[in-house]
Formats: structure tokens, C-alpha cells, sequence
């Protein structure tokens, strides 16, 4: 199949008016680089896995952002060139590729790795040879693949409090990963929320992957709202403000004794957090901080 390699450069700042453009038609699948994401994956040696070199050619505040679409729609790549120049935004380059399928090249990025004491993150068309708990991924659908840090520090944290035959709450489940890690280390069912169709979909296809899908529930829901009353475990990887927005519904969905686990939390706002969710009787017993981004453990 014939695709068009469509490049962007421009200034980082503007990676948002690009972003929405795309999404508002129908674009979902892109590359973006930056030399923040450099400084980032510089802290982080994992994700040195899936770098493409023309990642460390981008300057300061340079962005350049790539998408694919098909031989027969050039007029999207028409629109989206008058788009940016409109906007005086950047430059606009595209050439066509045969016999290319850009929408699974980014499969040779993703590679199997371990993190925490017995977990393996693996993408499900790799045999990897471990005695760790496989968690077999489709990242290509959502966000969520266990590589980056607010990730990462959820997977840990799960690995250290689901109990066997807990119940467990996931909160903006993405790509569906820390319900299935929930399942595979011994709760007895965990269900998971997003406001995103697409995400519920991702987080079914990984749980069928794992052959959990009896032991998971994924539905299109908003935050706490879908959620029972009587939890051992509540877990989010979501932004500071959002967590905030919900806090003190916290206590009323855990059992006593209960877990909640927050991430996605840029390290400078994680004080203001825990503030918060003392406020509404919550104890913090545990702050880890990775690369400028944060996991909080809280009980009640």
C-alpha cells in the first residue's frame, strides 16, 4: 500500500493549535518530535528503545511532526498545507512512499522490558523468555504502553499493593493496562473508565491479549461517577488537576484500610495534592518522585 510521509517544522509552541488541526480531521496516528523529548528520554534509559534517530536532530524549541495518510487523500495534505501557511506556522513537505505501512513501522520501536520486582511489559507479537508476569500490549490504539514514567510508577505501586482477590478501580484506563497488571498480580476484578471510546476499545483488545477479559469492565465513564462503594484499590494516572477535581470522593468508594494510587503528577504540583487529599481524610504513606513526574500512595 502506498502512503504519503507528510512533514511539519516548526516552533514547539504552536505543537497545540497542529495537534487539534489534525484530530479535528480524523488524523489520530502521528509522530511528533521535539528536543523536550530528548532531555526527557535522556533521563530515562528504557525509553531509548523506541527513538527513531532523527529525534536527536531537532533544535530547541523546533518541532517537527510527521503523519501518513494514503495515496488517495491528497486533499487532506492540500488543507493541511493551506492550514499552516494560513497560520504562518511553519513549513509543510510531503513525498510519497511505495510498498510503505507507516501505520505499523512503529512497531520496531517497541521492545519488551522489565520493571519493578516481577513485572515484564511485552508487545504482543514478541516471544520474550522471562519468569516475570507478562503483560501483553497492543500500544498502538491508546496511551498507556508502560514506558513512560507516570506509567511506570502506577505499574510498580500496583505490583506492591493489589492484594489477591482485591477489587480494583481504575480511573481514565487508557490503554487498559493497569486493570490487566491488577488482574495478572491477583485482584479479583478490576474495572476500568475513560471519557475516550477509543481507549475502551484499546483496554478490551489488552485484556483479551492477557485472557483476562472475564475479570475486566471497561466502559466510557467520567472519573468516580460509575464507580461502587466498596473498593480495595482506586489507581489514576492522570493529571494533578484532575485527581484534585475528584478527591474528596475518594474515601467514599474504599473500603476502610483502602488504596488509592495517583500518578500523572508533575513533581512541582505533588505537595499541593497531598494537601488536598488530607484534606479529605486521606493518608499519604508513600511519594516517589522519576524524571519530574510523581506516584502518590494514599489510604484511608
Amino acid at each position: 500500500m502506498n502512503f504519503y510521509e507528510v512533514t511539519f517544522k516548526g516552533k514547539e509552541e504552536d505543537y497545540g493549535v497542529l495537534v487539534s488541526w489534525l484530530l479535528d480531521h480524523d488524523v489520530d496516528c502521528f509522530q511528533e518530535e521535539t528536543a523536550s523529548l530528548v532531555d526527557e528520554l535522556n533521563s530515562s534509559e528504557i525509553q531509548w528503545d523506541y527513538v527513531d534517530d532523527n529525534l536527536l536532530r531537532v533544535k530547541a524549541g523546533e518541532l517537527l511532526l510527521q503523519f501518513f495518510p494514503s495515496e488517495e487523500e491528497e486533499d487532506l495534505i492540500k488543507d493541511f498545507e493551506d492550514f499552516v501557511r494560513e497560520g504562518d506556522l511553519g513549513k509543510v513537505s510531503y513525498h510519497l512512499e511505495e510498498g510503505q505501512d507507516f501505520a505499523n513501522n512503529w512497531k520496531k520501536y517497541y521492545k519488551p522490558f522489565d520493571l519493578g520486582e516481577n513485572l515484564a511489559v511485552v508487545p504482543h507479537w514478541m516471544d520474550y523468555s522471562t519468569d516475570r508476569v507478562k503483560i501483553l500490549m497492543d500500544p498502538g490504539m491508546a496511551f498507556g504502553s508502560g514506558s513512560h514514567e507516570t506509567t511506570y510508577l502506577c505499574l510498580e505501586k500496583l505490583e506492591k499493593y493489589v492484594k489477591k482477590d482485591a477489587l480494583v478501580y481504575d480511573v481514565g484506563c487508557g490503554s487498559g493496562i493497569l486493570s490487566v497488571a491488577s488482574v495478572l498480580l491477583g485482584a479479583k476484578k478490576a474495572m476500568g473508565v475513560d471519557i475516550d471510546p477509543v481507549a475502551i476499545d484499546a483496554s478490551k483488545n489488552n485484556a483479551s491479549l492477557n485472557g483476562v477479559e472475564d475479570q475486566v469492565d471497561f466502559k466510557k465513564g467520567d472519573l468516580l461517577k460509575e464507580a461502587p462503594r466498596d473498593l480495595d484499590l482506586i489507581v489514576s494516572n492522570l493529571f494533578a488537576e484532575i485527581i484534585e477535581s475528584f478527591a474528596g470522593e475518594i474515601p467514599g468508594h474504599l473500603k476502610p484500610g483502602g488504596i488509592f494510587i495517583g500518578s500523572g503528577i508533575l513533581s512541582s504540583k505533588l505537595d499541593h495534592l497531598c494537601q488536598v487529599l488530607e484534606e479529605e481524610g486521606l493518608e499519604i504513606i508513600e511519594k516517589e518522585d522519576k524524571n519530574g513526574w510523581s506516584v502518590l500512595v494514599a489510604r484511608v
